[in-house]
């Protein structure tokens, strides 16, 4: 029995205009998942959650060169932030432009962060799926 979901396509609900596939856009899934959960089962207004994305938890993945765990490893592509697009758009600017094409709508690479900050919030401000109105 399915109890909750949140698919992939959603962001752009609340705001995320570009990179659906992308490690952020992921995270956005699942912090939705997590409150639409929460909100089924009425304890949203009891357990508040983390108010600040900060890359904090224990993920086995975010490691850096050192491998020990750093949240600011965890945190850069969380905002849509990756030391491998910088590093395209300053040494191969041909080859950013066409891997990542996506990246339109008038969003650019510092627009990114403050883009997803404002989505994680409205997520959490407003996580309540609603049926879309059919068409008479």
């Amino acid at each position: 029995m399915r109890v909750c979901a949140a698919y992939a396509h959603k962001p752009p609900t609340y705001g995320v205009k570009v990179g659906l596939t992308t490690y952020a856009a992921a995270y956005c899934s699942g912090l939705l998942l997590a409150h639409r959960l929460l909100n089924r089962f009425g304890v949203d207004k009891i357990y508040e959650g983390r108010v600040e994305v900060t890359g904090d938890e224990y993920n086995v993945e975010s490691t850096d060169e050192s491998k020990e765990f750093s949240a600011e490893v965890h945190h850069k592509p969380t905002m849509g932030k990756t030391t491998y697009m910088h590093y395209l758009i300053e040494e191969h600017e041909d080859a950013f432009k066409k891997q990542f094409s996506h990246i339109k709508n008038n969003v650019t690479l510092d627009m990114m962060e403050e883009m997803y900050k404002k989505a994680l919030a409205a997520i959490q401000d407003n996580p309540v799926y609603k049926k879309p109105e059919k068409e008479v």
